[in-house]
Formats: structure tokens, sequence, C-alpha cells
């Protein structure tokens, strides 16, 4: 029996500070999630994230980087 694996693609208000989006990119990294692809758009100011997983694992690691510290 295989276990179930979600996609998750957030798009996040960020796509001009290279340091904040590598941020978000970094708190998406856990064991039980793997990062598919990212990207960021300066002219869109929008950055997108795709990580697959473990439901409970994608839930926790997307919940992480919407929480992570602005400045």
């Amino acid at each position: 029996m295989s276990l179930p694996v979600v996609e998750c693609v957030p798009n996040f208000s960020e796509g001009r500070d290279v340091k904040r989006v590598e941020a978000i990119v970094a708190a998406m990294r856990m064991e039980g999630v793997r990062l598919l692809d990212w990207a960021m758009d300066a002219d869109l100011n929008r950055a997108v994230v795709t990580i697959a997983g473990s439901p409970a694992a994608v839930v926790r690691r997307r919940c992480a980087a919407w929480a992570r510290p602005r400045s």
C-alpha cells in the first residue's frame, strides 16, 4: 500500500528580494517534503514554490513559510 502524496504550489508576494525568497524556500525544506521547483519574478513581485510530500509534512512546511518574519 502506498502512502498519499500531495503537491502544494504557494504563491508569495515577494519577487524582488532574493534573501527573502531564499528564506521562504529554506522554510519549505524538511524531511518528508521534496522541493520540486521555485521561481521568482521581479516584474510581478511574485515567488512560487512547488513542494510535494506527505499531507501533514506539506501543511507544516507551508505554514512555516507563511510565518517567516517580515522586515
